[in-house]
């Protein structure tokens, strides 16, 4: 058959991925969008002896397909020391420590691998040691504390792009649609916005096709996504400086795959390369558009041909937890 007289036809299909051990119970949509969680942040005791040292166990799990990247934990809410000599203030333990700075409320959790089996999940422990305020007889308070998780972490995604000449395409019994995506567990989800099948024109000798590619864009996590590349300063003792701007910001990347190349689309902020091309996306109200442009020439050799089109979607991400303590002077 001549390429040269022929039509094509895009048609994007992919079947919904239910997470192992989820039920129908709505669990399913929690594992799915919340992976990564804070299962432990407490102190060593509920009630502690005023000027004595205390532990905040902070344990994260990862039940997802990714690795959990430069993760760290901050802890906020209390008065802290600003000089060595404020007893009455939460302190660093056995140490003269300047708390009030968020680099000494701050502490690296080592990386959290992906589980190597489905279903199962990784834990990293760390705790941060303070010295409870030295609070007078007769004295006692509760005090709140604040917890901001800070990590990297990717979602993994797939279509499946079936790809027929029009008489092929006319042939069967295709209607339209919109299709799925199949998706890793992670905060960030995508949703393909284009209907299809689509036909494109030949163009000149060749099979050449230029058309968009658009996807939705989700925060469907307990959290707030951001550029990891502008807020983590791993050189730095606070690891994490989260300003306002880097927030609710998405790397989206296309892999190419052999003769179908991808570009950001029209308007779009990104970059490409032989691999394949990314979109930077700033979510508004937890959402926005991802728009690329895909390309081939001689694109089929065949009557029709399937080809999977992986999606990977990049950030950083925070997320809170609190707790509580009470302190009785002495």
């Amino acid at each position: 058959m001549e390429l040269e007289t022929n039509k094509i036809t895009l048609i994007l299909f992919c079947a919904v991925v239910i997470a192992s051990g989820c039920t129908d119970n709505g669990d399913s949509d929690v594992v799915q969008s919340n992976p990564v969680t804070v299962t432990d942040f407490s102190p060593s005791q509920d009630v502690m002896p005023a000027d004595s040292n205390m532990n905040l166990e902070i344990t994260m799990e990862n039940t997802g397909n990714s690795d959990v990247e430069h993760l760290a934990a901050r802890i906020s809410g209390p008065t802290f020391a600003s000089a060595s000599d404020q007893d009455t203030t939460w302190r660093a333990a056995g140490g003269d420590n300047i708390m009030v700075h968020r680099a000494n409320r701050t502490v690296d959790m080592r990386d959290i691998s992906a589980p190597g089996d489905v279903g199962d999940s990784v834990t990293t422990t760390e705790s941060i040691s303070l010295t409870t305020p030295a609070y007078g007889e007769g004295r006692s308070t509760t005090e709140n504390f604040n917890l901001d998780v800070f990590y990297r972490y990717e979602t993994q995604a797939s279509t499946e792009l079936l790809i027929m000449t029009e008489e092929a395409y006319l042939d069967s019994d295709v209607t339209s649609s919109v299709p799925e995506v199949d998706s890793d567990p992670g905060p960030i989800q995508l949703e393909m916005l284009e209907t299809v099948p689509k036909v494109q024109e030949e163009d000149g000798g060749d099979i050449g096709n230029v058309d968009d590619l658009c996807l939705q864009v989700r925060n469907e996590g307990p959290g707030t996504p951001f550029s990891h590349g502008d807020a983590h300063h791993p050189d730095t003792e606070e690891i994490y400086n989260l300003e306002s701007d880097h927030e609710d910001r998405v790397n989206v990347t296309v892999s190419n795959i052999g003769d179908l190349e991808f570009s950001p689309g029209a308007g779009e902020t990104g970059s490409q390369d032989s691999d394949g091309a990314t979109v930077e996306v700033e979510l508004i109200n937890d959402e926005e558009r991802a728009c690329f442009e895909w390309e081939s020439e001689n694109l089929l050799e065949q009557d029709e041909q399937t080809t999977n089109i992986e999606l990977t979607t990049s950030y950083g991400y925070t997320v809170e937890d609190q707790t509580s303590v009470t302190v009785e002077g002495r």
